[in-house]
């Protein structure tokens, strides 16, 4: 006897089969060789404020380099980065994932503190360079003032915001990353800039193109920020490998109208395809001329996603190479294009003191910009570094054996719990030296091999009072001087002679950005001596001496060197 529910579920089943393909979200097997390539979509490039994922506090009104806004805060003919666009993002995304297609996230992730990136306009304030202007090249006549600086590839090099600084808020990629996408960071080198989700500016690779290769794609999906830099030059590479490329316009923001429209145009040019896709509600409607613009390009209008994936499938690349890209210095030609689009256009001192344009990020949710001195601005890094380093060493709770699993969780708890009232104990000192973020991450690698040893791990207790005698703390005590001492020097200043305090400022800065520098180096080859803290306390007492000596001091009186701070 046949039931009447097989009926009712068959009805469902085809009810359902026409639903989905009516909305393209059937998995065809003809999308297994296409991949998702989502440029750079980060806090630093958006107008949306700043979270700290931690607090649940607002760094910021926006992204240190939000991206789709005039100089007037008006929004640019090619969309914002708003709510609106993070959405439709969002959502595009989650579609592309429910085909099965491979996810991977490019992340522009640049040091700041101990290594500045080589693209931050602040990097070359705070060496003494001068004439250093936004979103302009690099003024190459002044190379190089010190002879460290030759290994910076800065020729042509545009000056930038501190932006996507490595563990901070403004580096979070905004998009859900699921456990089976992949993050591709870039620009990781200080001394090289990096546009491109496949290569660095000097060539050198990343993962991108063998993670490619490995799942079988031969096209890519691209889309995110900015048109005219990162998802330009992502596309130009991806097509430089011999992968197809499909880049949706209309998901992605650029800087510059002008720029965006050559860069367009160079892509179909080179053999890339552009789409225009309809009912994504990305919050952006295109001018009539932008419309025009787009049409005479060659850009292909899709009425929604499935008709966007049928085009796709048509212009797949099918084995053949479609690369056209002339043997030309890509970013050179870029950047002095830019220079000639912003000509006449560089934000004025009010616009940059309005926030509009920061030169730097901000150190600490609502703080005033911060100064040039990377001892001051080490706080935000060294917090993002103590949260990375815990959530590494939490990961080997799920490594261990059933049976040693509490004692396990409770010996690393502590351990982090430790860790943080350490490092909140020299913030409250104002004592966080630049090398603190080495120091954290010297003491979670010194655990984790720890905890990865086959004997029985100490006690939490036990194991943090022993740290007294090993490198970690000797590198927390060095930067705990460090801080300190600095700190000291700077409260001098305020009593020199304000006809001197110039110089004396100057004279200051360098030497504790020497002392920082041969710190570092000690650091790096494992040179630091046990008499390290007290050699830098008595350098620092001598640079005192030197000058009260050469500097008219206003109320003199006795000023000492204070002890280092207590943890």
């Amino acid at each position: 006897m046949n039931h009447p529910g097989k009926y009712l579920i068959g009805l469902c089943m085809i009810t359902s089969i026409i639903i989905n393909t009516a909305h393209g979200m059937t998995k065809s097997p003809r999308h297994n060789n296409i991949g998702v390539i989502a440029v750079d979509i980060q806090a630093d490039f958006a107008n949306e404020p700043v979270i700290d994922p931690r607090t649940l506090r607002t760094v910021s009104t926006r992204g240190a380099l939000g991206v789709g806004r005039n100089l007037d805060g008006t929004v640019a003919p090619y969309g914002d980065t708003n709510k609106d666009y993070l959405k439709a993002a969002q959502k595009f995304t989650d579609d592309m994932r429910a085909y099965n297609m491979p996810i991977f996230f490019t992340q522009d992730w640049h040091p700041k503190f101990l290594k500045p990136h080589v693209s931050f306009a602040s990097t070359w304030i705070d060496k003494g360079y001068e004439n250093i202007q936004l979103f302009n090249p690099f003024p190459d006549e002044n190379l190089p003032l010190k002879s460290e600086d030759k290994q910076y590839k800065v020729e042509g090099q545009v000056m930038w915001p501190d932006h996507c600084i490595q563990g901070s808020p403004g580096a979070r990629i905004l998009l859900k990353v699921q456990p089976q996408d992949t993050v591709i960071q870039k620009g990781a080198n200080p001394y090289v800039e990096s546009y491109s989700g496949f290569e660095d500016k000097d060539g050198t690779k990343t993962p991108l193109t063998s993670e490619l290769h490995k799942r079988g794609v031969t096209d890519v999906i691209v889309f995110g920020i900015a048109t005219d830099f990162c998802v330009n030059f992502t596309a130009l590479d991806a097509l430089k490998d011999g992968f197809g490329v499909h880049l949706v316009i209309n998901l992605s923001r650029g800087v510059d109208t002008n720029l965006i429209n050559q860069k367009i145009e160079d892509l179909i040019t080179f053999g890339a395809n552009v789409y225009y896709i309809n009912g994504l509600n990305d919050g952006w409607t295109p001018s009539a001329a932008i419309k025009e613009t787009l049409k005479k390009f060659g850009v292909i209008e899709c009425t929604n996603v499935a008709d966007f994936l049928n085009k796709v499938h048509i212009h797949m690349r099918k084995g053949k190479a479609v690369s056209k890209i002339p043997s030309i210095e890509k970013e050179s030609l870029l950047e002095k294009e830019l220079a000639r689009s912003f000509a006449g256009k560089l934000p004025t001192e009010k616009e940059l003191q309005s926030g509009m344009f920061n030169i730097r990020t901000r150190s600490e949710p609502g703080s005033e910009e911060t100064s040039g001195n990377f001892v001051e601005n080490a706080t935000l890094q060294a917090r993002d570094t103590l949260r990375l380093e815990s959530e590494k060493l939490r990961s080997l709770i799920n490594k261990v054996p059933k049976k040693r699993k509490i004692a396990i969780t409770n010996n690393i708890e502590s351990f982090i719990e430790a860790q943080r009232k350490l490092l909140d104990t020299k913030i409250k000192d104002q004592s966080v030296g630049q090398t603190e973020s080495a120091a954290i991450e010297s003491a979670f690698q010194q655990k984790r091999q720890q905890l990865n040893a086959p004997e029985e791990a100490p006690g939490a207790e036990e194991e943090i009072k022993s740290l007294g005698a090993s490198q970690n703390q000797l590198i927390i005590d060095v930067s705990a001087a460090l801080g300190q001492e600095s700190k000291t020097l700077k409260e001098l200043l305020d009593r020199i002679n304000p006809d001197e305090r110039v110089n004396a400022k100057s004279e200051i800065d360098s030497f504790i950005e020497k002392i920082t520098r041969e710190i570092n180096k000690k650091i790096a080859k494992k040179q630091l001596a046990s008499d390290a803290p007290e050699n830098i306390r008595s350098a620092f007492q001598t640079k005192l001496n030197e000058l009260k000596a050469s500097y008219k001091i206003n109320n003199p009186g006795k000023v000492e060197i204070t002890e280092e701070a207590s943890f």
